[in-house]
């Protein structure tokens, strides 16, 4: 499971910081507490940055919503080659 693919569930950490909307593949996403994660959502993002479309959060409504956002604005921070904060 190195790509992500349409529909596809993936899991991402929580422990993310971003809020803005993501542009990438519909992709499902459950949010999900685990290290590894970290990593995994590393990864997604890479991958998302190439995409358009939209990111589906699936899992708990709070978790998902939070995530989407981080996801969201981690994809927006991709999308600029350079921007930190």
């Amino acid at each position: 499971m190195k790509w992500i693919r349409k529909g596809m569930e993936v899991t991402l950490h929580r422990d993310t910081r971003f809020s803005t909307p993501v542009m990438c593949h519909p992709v499902r996403v459950s949010l999900q507490r685990r290290r590894r994660d970290t990593i995994w959502a590393r990864h997604l993002f890479f991958l998302l940055r190439n995409w358009t479309g939209n990111v589906t959060m699936v899992g708990d409504k709070e978790r998902c919503s939070v995530g989407a956002l981080l996801l969201n604005e981690m994809i927006a921070g991709l999308g600029s080659s350079s921007t930190t904060q």
